[in-house]
């Protein structure tokens, strides 16, 4: 089941990917699911459908940010989030989200960019 939402994540419509994120936050909360998730590749679909959506669709957005940090638990996602400069991707859809929207609707956005920063860095260390 893992593997039909992902292909809702990489889908070029947007609503399809909104319904997958949606999928893995309320269907796939397993630790068994999440770590497929990570296994097949899910953090780049995610992260992609944060970028993708921060300007039309901040909840998205910020929903995909926070499935981010959830992820950073699991086996490999943290060298993966690393490979894929997570951290800088995820500052540029809270730049996109407040140039767009404005400061305030940014925050949150902001907030768990700083907060998958801090995940990330803890793996270095």
């Amino acid at each position: 089941m893992v593997g039909s939402t992902l292909t809702l994540l990489r889908s070029t419509k947007e609503a399809t990917r909104v319904s997958g994120l949606y999928r893995v936050n309320e269907w796939h909360t397993s630790d068994g699911a999440r770590q497929a998730i990570v296994n097949k590749d899910g953090i780049e679909t995610i992260l992609n459908s944060a970028s993708l959506s921060a300007a039309s669709d901040p909840p998205t957005c910020n929903l995909a940010l926070h499935l981010l940090n959830d992820l950073c638990r699991y086996d490999g996602a943290k060298d993966k989030l690393m490979a894929l400069d997570g951290v800088t991707t995820a500052r540029a859809a809270c730049d996109s989200m407040e140039k767009q929207l404005g400061t305030y609707e940014a925050q949150g956005c902001r907030e768990m960019a700083t907060q998958l920063e801090e995940s990330l860095s803890k793996s270095v260390r």
